[in-house]
């Protein structure tokens, strides 16, 4: 898996540092196949500051296509890492079947953002189920 890391800042607390979060998004390749056991999506987000994050807050947001990715499948598995509180260098990440929320076999873009971060757009091809 090939992911790359987008880094923006989040709001800080009056007289705070504010919180840095990377967050990445990635597939298992480039080329997969509907309801092939390795065609999943992988997110991931870095504490790169020097305090703890609340991960519990962030209201992220699932995009395929430039569209918000609607629903509770998606709802629970951006919920995944909630009650997670990231150290300092910290990191978490989970996944998930990419079939869940793409269906359509073509080339497609997958991205996902919350409150104080972005992540980079993952590109790739799915392909119609193995015969």
């Amino acid at each position: 898996m090939s992911v790359t890391l987008a880094m923006l800042a989040a709001l800080p607390a009056r007289g705070q540092e504010p919180p840095r979060l990377a967050a990445a998004i990635g597939t298992d390749g480039l080329i997969l196949h509907v309801g092939e056991e390795h065609c999943r999506v992988f997110v991931l987000l870095v504490n790169e500051g020097s305090a703890p994050i609340n991960i519990s807050h962030l209201d992220a947001s699932l995009f395929v296509d430039g569209r918000l990715v609607e629903g509770k499948l998606a709802e629970a598995f951006l919920n995944s890492g909630q009650g997670t509180i990231l150290p300092p260098g910290g990191h978490v990440g989970w996944g998930a079947m990419l079939d869940l929320f793409v269906k359509k076999p073509g080339w497609h873009r997958i991205m996902w953002k919350g409150r104080g971060f972005v992540s980079n757009e993952a590109r790739f091809l799915l392909l119609p189920p193995k015969k």
